[in-house]
């Protein structure tokens, strides 16, 4: 018996969950009706290594931009060699056009984008310099001959770290470049031949060419280009939540805290035997988050103490249904145990939240999107409950493998009821604000736009990241799917999140509603995924014990964290300007200012929120329209 105790507590601690988080805008153009088309070159940066070291390089790209009679969604991708490019480059190509057009409040099947590549080139980090370039053409701009970049593109247009930066820089002065824009916060960057860290700058001057920092796309895109992009309420003052709304989400918070209370007491009328180290160790991540949580309601911080109360929540279940269950498989057997894992009140939770929002009255702005965003919390909450039923129906060939899927099923059972109450909350939240007639097709190109963004950020991670982890472990691709789902929460969130789009289709047909829902259900994937590139590709965040312990350039981390917030700040302003009630969105930003004062691991939460806090409050401004 403590074999399968210790197996059952292992998947515990691997289980680490995050926080469950939750131009002026200006009248729309006829940009689409006007626009002829256009197109232009740049040089891509790119660093390889070779046996002999690394070294530099550019490779031009032409970006195309037509318009699209058909308006079916088109993105394409020419090569002059054979695998010329990979699953980054594409992913990059997405999210450039995407995020371009989003930014622009343009629709994106009402143009045709092609990327024709010369060469051979991957990655990422030609994202930000794209997304420039398909601004450009759309803005009717031109990209200076002699300059360049390289940085990831956030959701928030902010630009993210990258790497072999001093290789680039000679790679574009090889191709006469006068100016190279890197991300801020890497000035000093690695030279993988030195394995030292330099000043590229510094570089740069030797080299005779000018390297500046950037933070984000407006300040690329002025670099570049020599026009200003228009940019919402520069230097906007920090949102507040209403009266009215603040004493809403500190009612929230109360509420979490008593569900916490009583998740707490369950808890402690467990069989003390059954309490062993571990289970100990996740209640005291639920009382820590508890005592935040009263701290920060005591400070004015009713945001942070929803969230921090909703945390200790979580943790207080897992730990509870956990010692619920041991105990139940000790006493009673493994087909008990499987029983009272099955999920039963998460699935009524789940059919009531889905009644709830078909019922909704959504005739603002601002509970337009919080029925989106609530969306997107639901859809998590779904497809964790379908992992616990998969969990529960494997077949199990041995002890440890049997209370190894109790366990399983046991927790994502716990996250999905707690999603779907998380989920009726946002309801709550954003219902103010100016009225609006909304038609089904805005919400479904935006819905349409962003399904592709995240499935196209979770193939890259797939096969590039997973990829390389599978290669190194023997183990099956499906295998290092599924081992990473239970070693990331976000990931889990992710897949989760998109899986649940055929059930959410069988539940709501194919109106209005579940147009609602797939854009809420792929801005919280498309969130959740950009944040696994950025924790593992751009800011190389090393973990311990499930645990973000160290980042590879925490100065970079740092400018993005500021980037961020500007940005959201921003665009809540532009929100608020356009007449929706951004008290959700305004939430968000709270939360994540709050959290980037943390752990690293709250740091990173701290980017989910604020990026969250931008998506949807440009969603709201390009919906006033």
């Amino acid at each position: 018996m403590k074999k399968i105790i210790s197996f059952f507590i292992c998947f515990l601690l691997l289980l680490q969950v995050s926080g469950c988080n939750f131009s002026t805008a200006k009248k729309k153009t006829d940009l689409a009706k006007t626009f002829t088309g256009g197109k232009t070159a740049i040089d891509a940066l790119w660093v390889q290594t070779l046996p002999n070291g690394a070294k530099g390089g550019t490779s031009r790209v032409t970006v195309s931009v037509e318009k699209n009679p058909s308006k079916k969604l088109r993105i394409g991708f020419y090569e002059e060699e054979v695998a010329g490019t990979g699953a980054m480059w594409r992913s990059a190509g997405w999210m450039s056009a995407v995020f371009a057009t989003f930014l622009l409040g343009e629709n994106l099947a009402d143009y045709r984008f092609t990327y024709d590549i010369g060469g051979r080139i991957d990655g990422p980090s030609a994202g930000a310099l794209m997304t420039v370039a398909v601004l450009s053409i759309l803005r009717g701009d031109s990209i200076k001959k002699d300059a360049t970049m390289t940085g990831t593109i956030n959701p928030d247009g902010t630009i993210g770290p990258v790497g072999g930066i001093p290789h680039k820089i000679t790679g574009a002065k090889k191709a006469k470049k006068k100016l190279i824009l890197v991300p801020a916060g890497q000035r000093y960057s690695m030279d993988l031949n030195e394995n030292k860290s330099v000043d590229v700058v510094a570089l740069g001057r030797r080299e005779g060419v000018t390297v500046k920092e950037v933070g984000n796309i407006y300040e690329a895109y002025k670099l570049l280009t020599g026009k200003p992009l228009p940019q919402p309420y520069k230097n906007a003052d920090d949102p507040q939540l209403s009266e009215k709304n603040f004493d809403k989400m500190k009612s929230k918070a109360k509420s979490w805290y008593a569900r916490y209370l009583e998740e707490k007491a369950k808890y402690d009328s467990l069989n003390p035997a059954l309490k062993i180290a571990e289970l100990e160790q996740i209640m005291t991540q639920a009382n820590e988050a508890a005592a935040q949580s009263d701290k920060y309601l005591g400070e004015g911080l009713a945001a942070s103490a929803y969230g921090q109360a909703q945390k200790a929540v979580v943790f207080a279940t897992i730990a509870q249904l956990s010692g619920k269950t041991l105990e139940t498989l000790v006493s009673s057997g493994f087909d008990a145990a499987a029983k009272s894992a099955g999920g039963g009140i998460s699935q009524v939770k789940i059919d009531a939240l889905l009644d709830t929002l078909q019922s909704e009255e959504r005739d603002t702005l601002g509970g337009l999107v919080a029925t989106i965003d609530a969306y997107g919390s639901l859809s998590i909450a779904m497809g964790l409950q379908s992992r616990a039923e998969e969990a529960l129906a494997r077949q199990s060939q041995t002890v440890e493998e049997e209370a190894g899927k109790i366990t399983e099923a046991t927790l994502y059972t716990a996250l999905a009821a707690t999603m779907a109450e998380a989920a009726e909350d946002r309801l709550a939240f954003g219902g103010g604000g100016k009225k609006t007639k909304l038609k089904t097709a805005n919400i479904k190109q935006e819905a349409e736009a962003f399904r592709r963004a995240a499935e196209a950020n979770l193939n890259y991670f797939d096969n590039v990241y997973l990829g390389e982890v599978s290669k190194n472990t023997g183990m099956s691709l499906d295998a290092a799917k599924m081992n990473f789902q239970q070693n990331d929460m976000d990931y889990a969130f992710a897949v989760s999140s998109l899986n649940a789009l055929p059930s959410l289709k069988k539940s709501l047909g194919a109106g209005r509603d579940y147009q609602m829902a797939v854009l809420g259900n792929s801005m919280v994937s498309y969130n959740l995924t950009a944040g696994l590139i950025a924790r593992y590709y751009s800011l190389g965040v090393q973990s311990e014990n499930g645990q973000a312990a160290s980042v590879a350039n925490e100065k970079a981390m740092i400018n993005m964290l500021d980037s961020s917030e500007d940005q959201a700040r921003e665009s809540i302003a532009a929100a608020a300007k356009a007449g929706a009630d951004p008290s959700l969105q305004t939430a968000y930003f709270e939360e994540g200012k709050t959290l980037r004062e943390g752990k690293l691991d709250e740091k990173l939460e701290a980017l989910s929120d604020l990026w969250m806090a931008f998506l949807e409050s440009k969603l709201t401004a390009n919906l006033s329209h």
